[in-house]
């Protein structure tokens, strides 16, 4: 027994932030049942790595190749194909709706209503059912149309702005968060509409905007623009919290965070310098701050001496 098992669910996702919503939908013990063009199917079949029955390789191998892509992010869920564009895909879709408890899309906002499936009208043969949309800046706005990748969220909601070095261009954080996070709030909202219709019998429409799932990724650095400090790039340090960085050591590197006092005390002791801790001009997280370059060269002594393990 899953969770949400007995819980159906239509998936009309694509790319990353819908599939993985549903993905997770999936492993809690819900029936997703995946809607796919007739023909290709899912862009993702076609697209390497591949896996099959000759193994894993970035070209097909042979011809049950699939892409590993779709391996992992269909994981779990059924596959029907259905033409969307076409008056009796629409109409089969209509029929599969009014038994769902749940549709999971990613279209660009509009495109449901385009089609003949908006919210109202799925809502008009089945109230209980609950839209979920995952779109890159809200089903309404000023950028409601503008197409929305991972990058592209990344650069606007801030996070490229503070990530890298301040001496060269903003850096797309390594993982995709943004596309990766959005999927969890989409997941939260989804099971919030769940417990409301467990006690109004209505489903909702859960609008999920990546940029409000990214801003939400920044705490701090909303928390320093309202104290009146702008946040810069700075590698892998922190606007506050010294010392709070990567450092080498003689086989690899090395994060280290210190944060409370007893902390700082702990490093003090472990770096034999144990007379800062009595040094006012160390004894607050300020007064480390004004003080970065001097505590990172120290640590980075001291590191560089070391093995990894040993550090």
């Amino acid at each position: 027994m899953k969770p949400l098992d007995g819980l159906v669910v239509l998936d009309l996702t694509r790319f990353l932030a819908g599939p993985y919503c549903t993905l997770l939908l999936s492993s809690l013990g819900a029936e997703v049942i995946k809607v796919e063009p007739p023909g290709t199917g899912d862009s993702y079949r076609d697209r390497p790595p591949f896996a099959g029955s000759r193994g894993a390789s970035l070209e097909r191998q042979a011809e049950d190749d699939i892409g590993m892509t779709m391996l992992h992010r269909a994981r779990g869920k059924k596959s029907i194909t259905l033409n969307l564009r076409d008056p009796e895909g629409i109409a089969l879709f209509k029929r599969l709706s009014a038994r769902a408890d749940a549709v999971v899309e990613n279209f660009a906002p509009g495109a449901l209503e385009r089609m003949g499936i908006g919210f109202p009208v799925l809502q008009s043969q089945n109230p209980g059912l609950i839209l979920c949309s995952i779109s890159g800046f809200g089903q309404q706005g000023p950028y409601r149309q503008w197409r929305a990748y991972d990058p592209i969220i990344q650069a606007m909601s801030g996070i490229a702005s503070v990530t890298g070095y301040p001496d060269r261009p903003p850096v797309r954080c390594g993982a995709a968060v943004s596309d990766t996070t959005a999927p969890l709030f989409a997941v939260i909202g989804l099971l919030s509409a769940l417990r409301l219709r467990e006690k109004t019998g209505q489903g909702e429409w859960v609008d999920i905007s990546m940029q409000d799932c990214s801003l939400f990724l920044l705490p701090e650095l909303l928390e320093f623009l309202a104290g009146g400090v702008n946040p810069e790039r700075m590698g892998n340090a922190h606007n506050g919290v010294v010392p709070f960085n990567t450092y080498t050591a003689r086989d690899g590197y090395v994060a280290l965070c210190v944060v409370t006092p007893r902390e700082w005390e702990a490093l003090l002791t472990a770096l034999g310098r144990e007379e800062l801790a009595r040094d006012p001009a160390f004894g607050d997280l300020v007064g480390r701050r004004e003080h970065r370059d001097e505590i990172d060269r120290m640590v980075q002594e001291w590191v560089e001496k070391r093995t990894v393990t040993e550090a």
